[in-house]
């Protein structure tokens, strides 16, 4: 006959065992739903010219910002048959969303320019700037507006816009930088390899 104490053991064993054997099935499961998932990312890149999303961001925010009487856009370089492998939705809501923090940054009422700037280096990746001349992001804000869920303008968002903006690029095999000086500007950096 088994004893009370061995009899609470193997029972114990067990729930640990069902307990450890559920946990495990649960991690299996997410696995494989994180490989749906990246697998289905992988599917929607295509090989898209940058220059057309950029074309047709820039005519839809002309269009929305056209009451901002100060707020002119500038586009220097070549960015015309810029091929890159990429998922075309994420790249325009990159542009898109880096045009509308850099309205915000410079406000209704205040002349601004905004500048797209593109360096195609033959041996290298495009370099890609945004520049603008709005109020800037103090030093101690510019780590935390790359964090997801921070938000730091007059425009409060869900500080989601940045953060999926280096994911996008840095998914790509890109590099995805912010410089600024509060009072004098942000500049956006971002270096995406070419589909050639």
């Amino acid at each position: 006959m088994e004893s009370p104490i061995n009899t609470l053991k193997n029972k114990s064993l067990y729930k640990d065992r069902e307990t450890l054997d559920s946990g495990l099935s649960a991690v299996n499961q997410l696995e494989g739903l994180r490989k749906r998932l990246e697998k289905t990312y992988k599917d929607l890149e295509k090989e898209v010219d940058l220059g057309e999303i950029v074309e047709q961001t820039l005519k839809m925010k002309e269009v929305e910002y056209q009451n901002n009487n100060g707020l002119a856009f500038q586009i220097s370089g070549d960015f015309k048959d810029t091929i890159v492998l990429g998922n075309e939705s994420k790249l325009a809501g990159v542009f898109n969303n880096l045009i509308n923090n850099s309205v915000n940054a410079i406000g209704k009422d205040s002349k601004g320019m905004i500048e797209l700037n593109f360096r195609n280096k033959e041996s290298g990746p495009l370099t890609v700037k945004i520049i603008d001349n709005g109020r800037g992001i103090k030093k101690l804000d510019l780590e935390k507006v790359l964090v997801k869920g921070i938000s730091i303008g007059p425009v409060k968002g869900k500080g989601l816009g940045l953060s999926s903006a280096k994911q996008t690029i840095e998914r790509m095999g890109g590099d995805f930088t912010i410089d600024s000086v509060e009072g004098s500007g942000t500049t956006v950096t971002m270096k995406i390899p070419l589909n050639v």
